[in-house]
């Protein structure tokens, strides 16, 4: 025979001595095998549920609509939109309109027909926005050219085979200046780079370092002034009076108080005066003013279209090479001739060309690369020497 396990009897007098020694294994073993059914969707139900007569009833009503769809369900909700949805739906086999004909003032998809001509490009983009459609707008740089600088420059008249005197002389000045722009900048970089700083002798460098260090230091005074400073004169003497402590009477502090009311009312009274007196010419004042901000904004409005236009006719900055033009081609005096037989080649077109489609943005301003190539030692072999090569290599 099994003997019972006999009970442990201990104190639970607090929280922590109940929670200690409360066996609570049956309850979770219950709670989980709960959860258990819940995910799994298919708890068996017990013997008293399923003689109850409210499960029979939902039973037997779920067998007979079978399985319900979402549209079953919308349709239950709501009786009226579904036999509308259901009316306008396309009957199959009915061919009653034909999809290709656009009638003429109609709207058919973003097709205005005759409406188009006459409708201006917003109109037309907030009707077919506001009707559920939508019209692509071409990007502003389609219509119009983001900049203007021409694919081929027309070349400068003394450039010519047999230029006249004058366009020659004009296109001589222009190289001219340019290159004095370019000495110029050069000039202007050493002077203030390498003749900025001059050399000087180990001597005068550490000379003028000493007078640095001691800038501000007490230097060796006059015997004379030494003396004067070293000399203590302990005999105090006052410049001013000696000052009387002499009180005023209680009179006088009271006419004193009247008199400096009387100065603070006299000072508002005339700055009131004075305020009203300038607001009456203040209006002038602000009429020049007025004037002086629209001159000052328009001057600034013919900056900015002045500058939209010089950037319209200057390459961007693609890349970290700048873009650099390429220098005038010109041919002096005695190397002009009078005919294209004798004349002598200037510039290259392929890279006229190239430097034309950095101009343009079209390529980005690169440097050239270009490959060194290993210098190959040749030497004679003694094994493949025939005796009739000739030397040198």
């Amino acid at each position: 025979m099994v003997s019972a396990v006999k009970k442990r009897r201990v104190s639970k007098k607090n929280k922590k001595a109940w929670r200690k020694h409360t066996d609570v294994a049956d309850v979770d073993e219950f709670l989980d095998e709960k959860r258990l059914e819940e995910r799994l969707g298919n708890r068996v139900k017990t013997p008293e549920e399923r003689k109850s007569a409210l499960v029979k009833r939902i039973e037997a009503k779920r067998k007979l609509l079978g399985i319900v769809k979402a549209k079953d369900i919308v349709a239950q909700r709501n009786r009226t939109a579904h036999q509308t949805w259901r009316e306008s739906r396309p009957k199959r086999g009915e061919f009653n309109s034909d999809l290709w004909e656009v009638e003429d003032g109609k709207l058919e998809g973003n097709n205005f027909g005759e409406l188009e001509d006459w409708l201006l490009p917003s109109t037309i983009v907030h009707t077919v926005k506001n009707t559920g459609r939508f019209k692509k707008k071409a990007p502003n740089s389609v219509v119009k050219k983001p900049f203007l600088i021409a694919a081929v420059e027309i070349p400068h008249p003394g450039t010519s085979y047999n230029p006249s005197f004058v366009a020659h002389q004009d296109l001589l000045q222009k190289v001219a200046d340019t290159e004095l722009k370019v000495l110029k900048e050069e000039k202007h970089l050493e002077r203030v780079t390498t003749r900025m700083y001059s050399k000087v002798t180990p001597n005068k460098k550490e000379s003028s370092w000493l007078s640095e260090m001691s800038e501000g230091l007490p230097t060796q005074l006059d015997p004379e002034v030494k003396e004067e400073l070293l000399s203590d004169d302990d005999e105090y003497r006052a410049i001013n009076p000696p000052a009387k402590n002499k009180k005023k009477t209680l009179k006088q502090r009271r006419k004193i108080r009247e008199a400096k009311k009387e100065e603070l009312k006299r000072k508002h009274v005339d700055k009131v005066e004075k305020k009203k007196a300038s607001d009456i010419y203040k209006l002038r004042f602000m009429n020049q003013q007025l004037s002086k901000q629209e001159s000052k904004l328009e001057v600034m409005r013919d900056k900015r279209e002045r500058k939209e236009k010089a950037r319209l006719l200057q390459p961007k900055h693609l890349s970290k090479v700048r873009f650099q033009p390429l220098d005038l081609e010109f041919s002096l005096r005695q190397e002009l001739k009078g005919n294209l037989r004798n004349v002598k080649p200037q510039g290259n077109l392929l890279k006229s060309r190239l430097n034309s489609l950095q101009s343009r943005n079209v390529i980005e301003p690169a440097k050239v690369h270009i490959k060194k190539k290993g210098k190959v030692k040749k030497f004679e072999k003694s094994t493949h020497k025939m005796g009739w090569e000739p030397k040198g290599y």
